[in-house]
């Protein structure tokens, strides 16, 4: 007894003294001092401070990261026989600065109301590096006749944190409580906070009551909960639970699982109830991470005409279920559903994360109930369509250019865009690689330069031509096509104006989606059944670029409501310019690599891949690999800075334009004489009113000529060649009507343009 005296005897004098007391440590000798009662502690119950801090030595964590804090005072329940460490059966209480390991039971048991648990190591030794396991939770909080309320585990400094880890239960348990407030713990970590010392069950287990928070958005409220045996955060029973703010990964089982069932299935409507009413998760679409933020885009259903907060997260890796836990905080949003009970959401976040890492979300409601985690999607460049193709940079020497990229398909019907600069008569070889499930590779000549010819008046029958497949595709192509393993796409003609509406089966279960053949320009489309229930989607197929769009009927008509123009004023075009310009197709069975291998002939600008898994496939789990080698041949060094061209008809009313390069031509100075003569006759007859004019005497002609002479191997020469001549044909339209223009000599003298045989993937209409 008095001022001096043993654990044991200073709580039961604390319990007999009314008001709050407090008990302080100041053990004799130096380092830690262990206290191992021979049997159960007595309860406290009456308001108490019991702070470990006092012992003469010790000294509160200070770091943001990590613990410094030394303890001093160990209360081991080795001898203890079947007890619990320290029973709290009093209100207005706190403990703080202790090591409390080796009980049967909990290490600290709550039962009362307003009491604080702060800055103590419970389940592991005093370096907080080693399991001292109490066999049941490290903190039992409950109350079966009247409730635990107003309880606080940590708290917002670095000097309130506890390590609750190495317990033979849960770190954290729940049952029977109301505004339990768990703050800036570490539930599963070890003192660095860097690596695992496991609780055997879970992080925090919550049984009944409502409402607790676990985390929060303010500083020093989240915890971290990593390194646990089954999930980090189970609610079993009661709502209200809001867990948000926290770093959570690493687990064995979920990040958050309500109703210990594993992933919970959405519902419309969101009516189910259960486990903090069992609401559902949203559905992430997008996670586009750029050098300063992330945006992330996505869509969920709860009740109607309710606000919510969405809460991101990212890890490096998805946990195995598909269904995310989330490592770092990144910020919230709040969202509000439609009568119809759809949210969507768009969020901007600081800072920037590396491709490859999981972005995940949470949802909860305005009373606290909190989502198990979405599906992870995966952070990665917006090259979802041809438009925001990723730019590929080739580079190497001595005629041998490459680039590699890998990304994930992370949803279904996904596809991933790459484009990069072709110099014309090289070999393009693409190979897509390290498979993880069932994909396949396009490849397409410039894309925007044929969509641009197909948004003005063009001769449709010449870009056929100049956006022609090359003879050099891959033959794999045909092993397998898509097309004929469906016979309902043949009962739609729209279908075949887009290739990729074959790759979603999707698309021929729902018929509402051939009422608008455009709404297979974005898979999305398919993905999202909210498409469906508004008829207005499918007046402007830009609609399915945005999924936040579905959330306001007023998106559909204020086209700058869309993230794609082109889409939106001209979606034939953006549609069809893909089918155009495609060049190879390999789409070999299962895993196996594709190749495609072309000659980019006379083209120059870009080209276009496209990589998507056959009918929709994905794999959020492992990356694919594509590799792009351009063999540079003899058209390196064709330049179509030229001279300016000279040489034009005059003015006038020449009706016949009548071109020759005598030089070029075969024959005698006298027989070349003749045909001038001739020629020139020629044009001054009233039914030719002509013009003769020597393309050879123009100074781009000459340039061009020169260049074309010197590389005879390269196609692209010659229709630089034959632009300039072409061009004189410009000038002279310019000023006169002309209806003719007449060709004097063969190929080799004035040259038509090269293109490429359409063949191998052109229509039975090109063959006539």
């Amino acid at each position: 007894g008095g001022e001096v005296c043993t654990l044991r005897a200073a709580i039961q004098e604390t319990n007999a003294l009314p008001g709050l007391d407090l008990i302080h440590f100041a053990l004799p000798g130096g380092g830690v001092q262990t206290i191992a009662p021979s049997s159960a502690l007595p309860q406290i119950t009456d308001p108490v401070v019991i702070d470990g801090y006092t012992q003469p030595g010790a000294v509160a964590n200070s770091q943001a990261i990590g613990s410094n804090a030394v303890l001093l005072i160990e209360i081991s329940g080795v001898s203890a026989g079947g007890a619990n460490g320290l029973e709290l059966r009093a209100s207005n209480s706190v403990i703080r600065g202790l090591v409390v390991n080796r009980f049967s039971g909990a290490g600290i048991s709550l039962a009362m109301t307003n009491n604080t648990v702060a800055g103590n190591y419970l389940g592991t030794d005093p370096s907080g590096t080693v399991a001292r396991s109490n066999g049941g939770d490290g903190i039992f909080v409950a109350n079966f006749v009247i409730g635990a309320a107003n309880n606080t585990i940590g708290g917002v400094t670095p000097a309130d944190r506890n390590l609750i880890s190495g317990n033979g239960r849960n770190g954290i348990t729940m049952d029977q409580v109301s505004n339990t407030f768990v703050y800036g713990n570490y539930i599963g970590l070890n003192a660095t906070g860097l690596a695992a010392l496991r609780n055997n069950e879970s992080g925090v287990g919550i049984f009944r009551g409502f409402p607790n928070f676990i985390g929060g958005s303010a500083a020093g409220q989240g915890n971290v909960i990593s390194g646990n045996g089954l999930n980090g955060v189970v609610v079993q029973g009661g709502q209200a639970n809001q867990i948000v703010g926290n770093r959570i990964y690493a687990n064995g089982g979920l990040g958050i699982d309500l109703g210990a069932s594993g992933p919970d299935a959405n519902d419309i409507g969101d009516g189910d109830g259960g486990a903090n009413t069992s609401i559902n998760a949203p559905v992430l679409y997008a996670a586009v991470s750029a050098p300063a933020s992330t945006t992330v885009n996505g869509l969920f259903n709860s009740a109607a005409n309710q606000s919510y907060t969405v809460t991101f997260y990212a890890s490096p890796q998805c946990d195995a279920s598909g269904f995310g836990e989330g490592q770092i905080y990144l910020g919230a949003v709040t969202a509000t559903t439609d009568a119809s009970g759809n949210g969507g959401f768009g969020a901007t976040l600081p800072g920037t994360l590396a491709s490859g890492q999981v972005v995940t979300a949470l949802l909860t409601d305005a009373a606290g109930n909190t989502s198990e985690f979405s599906a992870c999607t995966i952070a990665q460049p917006d090259n979802t369509s041809w438009d925001k193709a990723l730019p590929l940079s080739l580079q190497g020497g001595a005629g041998v250019l490459s680039a590699t990229a890998g990304q994930y398909l992370d949803r279904t019907g996904q596809a991933r865009w790459f484009k990069f600069a072709v110099q014309p008569g090289s070999e393009i070889i693409v190979d897509l690689t390290n498979l993880p499930a069932d994909y396949d590779l396009t490849l397409h000549a410039d894309i925007q330069a044929a969509y641009n010819r197909i948004a003005t008046p063009v001769d449709l029958a010449q870009l056929s031509a100049e956006m022609a497949p090359s003879a050099f595709v891959n033959p794999a192509a045909f092993t397998n096509p898509a097309a004929f393993t469906n016979p309902a796409a043949f009962t739609n003609p729209a279908a075949f104006t887009n290739p990729a509406a074959f790759t979603n089966p999707a698309a021929f279960t729902n018929p509402a989606a051939f009422t608008n053949p455009d709404a297979f320009v974005n898979p999305a489309a398919f993905t999202n059944p909210a498409a469906f229930t508004n008829p207005a989607a499918f007046t402007n197929p830009a609609a399915f670029t945005n999924p936040a769009a579905f959330t306001n009927p007023a998106a559909f008509t204020n086209p700058a409501a869309f993230t794609n123009p082109a889409a939106f004023t001209n979606p034939d075009g953006y549609a069809s310019a893909p089918l155009r310009s495609l060049l190879g197709v390999s789409a070999r069975e299962g895993t196996a690599s594709e190749r495609i291998v072309v000659n980019s002939w006379n083209n120059s600008g870009e080209f276009y891949v496209m990589v998507r898994g056959r009918n929709g496939v994905f794999d959020r789990t492992a990356p694919f690999t594509l590799n792009v080698t351009m063999l540079t041949g003899v058209c390196a060094g064709i330049t179509t800075v030229l001279p300016a061209g000279e040489v034009a008809a005059p003015a006038g009313n020449a009706r016949t334009l009548i071109l020759h390069d005598l030089d070029r031509m075969a024959g005698t100075p006298e027989e070349k004489a003749l045909l001038a003569a001739r020629l020139n006759a020629l044009a001054t007859r009233p039914e030719v009113t002509g013009a003769v004019l020597d393309i050879g005497a123009d100074p781009r002609v000459i340039a061009a000529r020169t260049q074309a002479d010197a590389t005879p191997g390269c196609p692209y020469a010659q229709n630089v060649l034959a632009t300039a001549i072409k061009e004189i044909v410009d000038r002279s339209r310019a000023g006169n009507p002309l209806e003719y223009v007449v060709l004097v000599g063969n190929d080799d003298v004035i040259p038509f343009f090269r293109y490429p045989d359409p063949a191998p993937l052109g229509r039975e209409s090109e063959f006539v």
